[in-house]
């Protein structure tokens, strides 16, 4: 129930070797030297609104919810996506099409987040766990069979 409050799950693996290394090179120096100021961004309320102004038009929103409640019913889940996760879902795919230049959202963007928004949320059944199975299986099951929308006016803006 705790990881359900959490917007994204993101893996982020260790560093090659290279990259190690670079990191320790770049430590060795005086970090404060090369410390550039930021650019002015906007405030964070600003990004909310502008988040919360992207539209979620009727079939998209529909498809949201029948892939988090796809979920609760897959064989291999025993605690599927929570209403919580269908609110973040919403939250993090009008921020997807915000940063891609658009007021709408489209399916892709569902698609897209489904695994980061979703996986860390899923209770995977003791038989699915033995059989070694994933919550990211199951999720890129559930969007494999759950029909995505393929008309609607949120097409062609932007």
């Amino acid at each position: 129930a705790q990881l359900d409050r959490f917007l994204l799950k993101v893996r982020i693996g260790y560093p090659d070797e290279q990259q190690e290394q670079r990191i320790l090179e770049v430590n060795r120096r005086d970090r404060s030297s090369t410390a550039e100021p930021l650019p002015d961004l906007p405030p964070v309320d600003e990004l909310r609104d502008l988040v919360g102004a992207v539209r979620i038009e009727e079939p998209v929103r529909r498809y949201i919810v029948s892939i988090a409640r796809a979920t609760r019913d897959h064989p291999d889940v025993a605690v599927g996506a929570s209403p919580r996760a269908v609110e973040h879902m919403g939250d993090a795919v009008r921020a997807r099409a915000l940063l891609q230049g658009r007021d709408y959202v489209l399916p892709d963007d569902v698609k897209a987040l489904a695994r980061p928004v979703l996986t860390h949320r899923l209770v995977m059944t003791t038989d699915a766990r033995i059989r070694d199975r994933t919550a990211e299986e199951a999720v890129d099951e559930v969007i494999e069979h759950v029909p995505v929308p393929v008309e609607f006016s949120g097409f062609g803006r932007g």
